[in-house]
């Protein structure tokens, strides 16, 4: 038979098991921004592998989660975090281009019947001019000056 533990016993059990894991876990790495994107793209690898049966992907993506493990578990604190900082800096830039092509995208849809968007071929700024008044000198905030056709 059984034993069953009362609902004390088991929480009492449950916060020494976590005590436990949280000393095992102290001086190591544990999991980042990193080791995050490394597991989403091992999810993506191993259902393609999945879907198309290839032994190539299905090594491929082994290697991947035996490298998130690796980077969670290590005590090389310095050179771990040396690489999630490589990593955050690139995704900061990427996940902000993202963002703001998705805000462009929303506010071309709001504007498109009364104006138009155009870029700033010197700044990059984007610039929201009214529709129909033909052939117009636009002027960007940062000095430049260009002809287009709204």
């Amino acid at each position: 038979m059984v034993p069953v533990l009362n609902r004390k016993a088991m929480n009492s059990k449950m916060r020494n098991f976590l005590y436990k894991i949280q000393q095992f876990m102290y001086g190591r790495n544990g999991v980042d921004g990193f080791s995050i994107f490394l597991a989403v793209i091992y999810m993506l690898l191993r259902s393609a592998a999945a879907f198309s049966r290839s032994i190539f992907l299905y090594i491929l993506s082994l290697l991947l989660i035996i490298f998130v493990v690796y980077r969670i578990f290590s005590t090389n604190l310095y050179q771990r975090h040396k690489e999630n900082d490589f990593f955050m800096r690139y995704y900061g830039i990427i996940a902000s281009w993202f963002k703001g092509s998705a805000q462009l995208s929303r506010e071309r849809a709001q504007f498109r019947p009364t104006h138009k968007i155009y870029v700033c071929p010197k700044c990059k700024k984007h610039l929201k001019v009214p529709k129909g008044k033909g052939k117009i000198e636009i002027s960007c905030p940062c000095g430049n000056k260009f002809t287009k056709r709204t």
